[in-house]
């Protein structure tokens, strides 16, 4: 694998990652605002409730998941992109 090759491939993973995490970031808002939605519904906002909404229950699990996802997203895109800069930072006449 050529140096460029191998720059294209730093550049697509840590381009994936960001793609990922404005994925996940969009669905952790659209699962807060249904859990919202539920809770105004049902007019019960405590989630220790026994008529709390199960929706609203599943939305917050849901949500949580994806944040748990997006920190170890984000930790994979700050290493890929102190990959790329690492990379980038090696002097040009390197070659492979």
């Amino acid at each position: 694998m050529n140096n460029k090759s191998f720059l294209d491939t730093l550049e697509e993973r840590a381009s994936q990652f960001r793609r990922m995490i404005d994925e996940y970031e969009k669905d952790c808002n659209s699962l807060e605002q249904e859990r919202v939605d539920e809770e105004r519904y049902a007019r019960i906002y405590d989630p220790h409730h026994p008529g709390y909404p199960k929706r609203a229950k599943s939305a917050d699990r849901k949500r949580d998941n994806f944040k748990s996802a997006l920190k170890d997203l984000k930790l994979l895109l700050a290493r890929a992109e102190e990959e790329l800069a690492s990379f980038i930072s090696l002097p040009l006449f390197i070659a492979a």
